[in-house]
């Protein structure tokens, strides 16, 4: 397994375990949903950035979006979940004890997060939070 994949992996393992209020996960932004599983959570690699450090090392930060899913039929309801659920899932992200995601990168940087108002899915709208987690690995070139 690729180092992207194995990231990919780490990450979808430390929120499934430190946030347990997710009823599904995804590996990639889902086609198909069942609002009776929600709330759920995606990851998906958005891709990378190189930055020459030495004539020997390259830092290459990845970027993972992590999507957090909810149905908009109760907005006040669903706000609730899902700002709760932002707040999880950050902390689990950025906590010291997580900032190497198991010994697969050599730090993360901090998250960002914007809301998505109208996160569509087979033709149903949910609203969704997503989440950026840069992953920097320093790498020998």
């Amino acid at each position: 397994m690729g180092k992207i994949d194995t990231i990919h992996n780490q990450i979808i393992t430390l929120i499934s375990q430190d946030v347990t209020d997710f009823n599904q996960a995804f590996y990639e932004k889902p086609k198909t949903i069942t609002d009776e599983k929600l709330p759920a959570f995606a990851v998906y690699y958005e891709g990378h950035e190189n930055e020459i450090t030495t004539s020997r090392t390259n830092k290459r930060t990845y970027h993972y979006a992590i999507d957090i899913i909810y149905d908009k039929e109760n907005i006040d309801e669903t706000q609730t979940v899902t700002s709760d659920l932002v707040s999880q899932v950050i902390d689990c992200l950025e906590s010291n004890d997580n900032y190497s995601l198991g010994g697969n990168a050599n730090y993360t940087l901090p998250t960002k997060c914007t809301r998505i108002e109208d996160y569509q899915i087979a033709g149903k709208h949910y609203l969704a939070y997503h989440i950026v987690l840069p992953v920097i690995f320093n790498t020998q070139i």
